[in-house]
């Protein structure tokens, strides 16, 4: 790992803050000017600089970061863990917080 806990963290909530403030914009936008769409931005190429910096950062080759945020919706969806094995039995894993996701890169 080449980037502490806390920092990782501050950056996993920083960037959830900002899409939690786009889709509000967009919805206060829709609400102020009813049946027009917000003015669509595209900041998916700093989305995935980001995502390629925290993956270069905690060696994350199988891309979970990416995973965990755009499929479980940061930890939020509670259909989205990750079933391995261990010792050859079957385990689930949960990864509710930027911490746990962090804990379990840490751990591989």
């Amino acid at each position: 790992m080449y980037i502490p806990e806390e920092e990782f963290t501050k950056a996993i909530h920083a960037m959830k803050k900002q899409l939690d403030h786009d889709n509000s914009f967009g919805k206060s936008m829709e609400d102020a000017f009813p049946g027009c769409h917000a003015p669509i931005y595209d900041n998916h190429y700093l989305w995935e600089g980001m995502i390629k910096l925290l993956e270069i950062a905690t060696n994350d080759v199988g891309k979970v970061i990416e995973w965990w945020i755009y499929e479980a919706k940061f930890g939020t969806d509670s259909n989205k863990d990750i079933v391995g094995k261990e010792n050859g039995k079957e385990i689930v894993v949960t990864l509710s917080t930027a911490e746990d996701l962090y804990n379990y890169l840490k751990s591989k």
